[in-house]
């Protein structure tokens, strides 16, 4: 007699739906980025980056893309119109480096929301039915402690406030990024 044993209970497909959502906002935000670093490597190219820039930009760690968005305004800064008018210490330039920096503050948290969700371990034997929260481990070992596993109930709710992080850091991105072409070049003409 071959019974079979009960497995656990199945995976909610509502906060399955939402996981692979949050995966491919995400993948739209590092594109967004790879397109903005990408736009000013060539600015006098119709906004459109060579595919040998693209192509270097996509195998860049998320980490690195962050760090060279954040640095656009400041190396752009040159002796040449109209890339000196970066140089000018004044409200506009001020806010355009902050506003990169910023954009590049809420990447960083969507990438570390992103990875605490989808590096962890999901424990299926601990689903609630009634609300479809799932019980989600983030195992790390420190020094000092050992191994550590803060549990956590994830749900549809919090994986979508994290998507809302995402979009929030897309929109930055694309907003300080076209701020930034408008402030260079505000005819619409990309200088050669």
């Amino acid at each position: 007699m071959n019974a079979q044993l009960p497995g656990p209970p199945p995976f909610p497909d509502s906060l399955a739906a939402s996981l692979g959502q949050l995966m491919v906002r995400f993948q739209h935000l590092e594109s967004t980025l790879i397109f903005s670093v990408g736009r000013f490597m060539h600015p006098g190219n119709d906004d459109v980056p060579p595919q040998l820039t693209m192509s270097v930009l996509y195998e860049l760690p998320f980490a690195s893309l962050v760090k060279l968005f954040a640095s656009i305004p400041i190396v752009l800064a040159g002796p040449e119109f109209p890339f000196s008018r970066l140089k000018e210490d004044n409200d506009n330039t001020r806010q355009l480096v902050a506003d990169f920096a910023s954009a590049a503050k809420l990447c960083t948290a969507a990438e570390e929301r992103r990875n605490q969700l989808m590096h962890s371990n999901w424990s299926q034997l601990h689903i609630c039915p009634e609300d479809e929260s799932v019980l989600r481990m983030k195992m790390r070992t420190t020094k000092k402690k050992g191994l550590v596993t803060p549990p956590v109930y994830e749900s549809v709710e919090t994986v979508s406030a994290a998507i809302d992080v995402i979009n929030a850091a897309m929109t930055a991105t694309f907003t300080s990024s076209a701020t930034l072409k408008f402030f260079l070049f505000p005819s619409g003409e990309d200088a050669a």
